[in-house]
């Protein structure tokens, strides 16, 4: 599906956390409201796991 639509997997590049987000709360409302919007759209949803990894 990924090479269908154009897309290509790519190595995640590494960043320092920029900490607590006093919007947080706000951040998920709108990641609600448009996996909503998508999916009442048939649109697909890709969901990406950023998670830190410890070794």
């Amino acid at each position: 599906m990924k090479k269908k639509h154009g897309y290509v997997k790519r190595k995640a590049q590494k960043k320092q956390t920029i900490g607590i987000n006093k919007n947080r709360d706000a951040q998920f409302k709108k990641i609600a409201r448009l996996h909503a919007e998508y999916r009442k759209a048939s649109n697909p949803i890709i969901s990406f796991d950023t998670k830190k990894r410890r070794c």
